[in-house]
């Protein structure tokens, strides 16, 4: 049975699965990365109540330009290209960051006394509009058309290993333009506002977030809605549903890039916040904790991205068993799949939030505050690295698919899904939760030194490994396993 038949119970459940994680999922990460924004800024204002307000009014004012620019947003009903329907969208960006920063401007003449202060600090909100737009547009241009499509298909005609191996070495590349915009950024702000530049440009980027999880929403719901007309056999429709789709591909990566990139910001100025907590001036390199620390936070997003590839791994398996299970009955419901998957999947992220939430508390207590903000460097310089690798590797297999259907292309866009949708938004997520949990438990290591309450770091080491036993008896042993069968394969 094909994978796109309204007979096959997994169908249903794939399309839900595409709004969860399209809308839901964008949407929870982009309001977390909105909090943990303007908690940095109000941390590192320094008591200083105008700057306070400032991230909040930033946030009010991204609200504001995001409903104006919603009625920016428009194309021909009929006869839209893919360059028109994404013209409409980047034009709605436009006008909602030009509005945010006109507002921008007249709160910082209203509220502040010193001219100076308040055109450094809505300096630092207009480079935060400029880091957001560049971050989506290179991730845009390195999964689009003329750059990955025609090479990607070029190398599935010949085998599915070159067109993997092409995927792989786009997706690498593709991170070298937004590390050279994070670094300018954090630089330009740092030199301008300090540390609080820092995080008041992380309010400004994640500021438009109704806007960008818009274009999110639009991405997702294009997709069903394709799926839903090839599956109802209009064929009138073929060619505006084939513009439609390739569009939703390009908006889905461009999205995919601007999570990542808000995520990066407003971690580093948790990190800055953290360090002001506890009193971290510099970081000594030389210092064996902070090496190891260093390490230890370098790993955790290779070990986080594994356990996803494996849940997102095991969920598959369930939904097959299920489909396997209807089909042999001859009662095909969509229940069964969804419900499979859900389970599967709230199971399976017990570990990886387990450690991603204890790991700070492990370092922060066992070894000392330095050594924990040389995890959290780590983490956010291999968690960056890895998920755009992971989630423009995967856009770019999930857009070449659209224009050519090849044995590799099927297969690439399968784990295309899996690169971009779960492991490279977890990996954004996890980032911004390590340094949430560091922040929060700050006050209490704010007069420890290195290995002054070592003895306590056991107690949420001992924490991981009850959880990983438990874990392992009640939902790894014993797990029913699909049967591999030709339907199966075709499936």
């Amino acid at each position: 049975m094909l994978s796109n038949e309204n007979e096959n119970p997994a169908w249903i459940a794939e399309k839900v699965g595409e709004n969860i994680s399209g809308i839901a999922g964008t949407g929870a990460e982009y309001f977390e990365s909105l909090a943990a924004s303007i908690i940095a800024a109000a941390i590192l204002a320094g008591g200083d109540i105008v700057l306070i307000s400032l991230s909040f009014w930033v946030a009010a004012a991204g609200i504001i330009s995001s409903m104006v620019g919603f009625f920016f947003i428009r194309a021909a009903a009929n006869g839209s290209s893919k360059n028109d329907l994404l013209y409409a969208l980047y034009k709605g960006k436009m006008i909602t960051s030009t509005l945010l920063i006109v507002i921008s401007i007249a709160i910082v003449m209203v509220f502040f006394e010193s001219a100076g202060e308040g055109y450094t600090a809505v300096s630092c909100v207009i480079i935060g509009q400029f880091y957001g737009l560049l971050i989506g547009h290179a991730t845009e241009y390195f999964t689009s058309h003329n750059f990955a499509v025609e090479s990607l298909n070029k190398a599935g005609a010949l085998s599915a290993s070159m067109y993997m191996i092409k995927a792989f070495g786009i997706g690498a590349l593709s991170v070298l333009i937004p590390a050279v915009i994070i670094v300018a950024t954090a630089l330009a702000c740092l030199y301008l506002a300090g540390l609080y530049g820092v995080a008041i440009a992380a309010v400004s980027v994640i500021s438009t977030l109704s806007t960008n999880l818009a274009c999110d929403a639009f991405a997702s719901i294009s997709k069903n809605a394709v799926s839903i007309v090839a599956e109802a056999g209009e064929g009138d429709n073929a060619e505006s549903v084939g513009v439609l789709d390739g569009t939703a591909s390009a908006v889905a990566a461009t999205g995919r890039g601007f999570a990542m990139g808000s995520s990066v910001i407003t971690s580093i100025s948790l990190l800055l916040a953290f360090e002001a907590t506890v009193g971290i001036a510099v970081l000594n390199i030389n210092s064996p904790t902070v090496i190891g620390g260093l390490l230890v936070g370098a790993t955790l997003p290779y070990v986080f991205a594994a356990l996803v590839f494996l849940s997102c791994q095991k969920a598959a398996e369930a939904i097959l068993v299920d489909a396997q299970k209807q089909l042999d009955s001859d009662s095909i419901t969509t229940d069964g799949c969804v419900n499979a998957a859900n389970v599967v999947s709230h199971q399976e992220m017990i570990l990886p939030c387990l450690y991603v939430s204890m790991s700070p508390l492990i370092v922060g207590i066992l070894v000392g505050p330095q050594a924990l903000a040389a995890m959290l460097v780590g983490s956010i310089a291999s968690g960056f690295l890895l998920g755009s690798t992971l989630s423009n590797t995967g856009s770019a297999l999930t857009h070449a698919s659209k224009y050519t259907k090849l044995g590799s292309t099927s297969v690439g866009s399968t784990v295309g899904c899996v690169m971009n949708g779960a492991v490279g938004t977890a990996l954004a997520t996890l980032i911004k939760l390590m340094a949430i949990v560091s922040l929060t438990v700050s006050p209490l290591m704010g007069a420890w030194t290195e290995w002054g309450q070592w003895y306590f770091g056991f107690i949420p080491f001992g924490v991981c490994v009850v959880g990983t036993v438990v874990v392992a008896i009640s939902f790894w042993m014993n797990v029913e396993e699909p049967t591999p069968t030709a339907a199966t394969e075709e499936a």
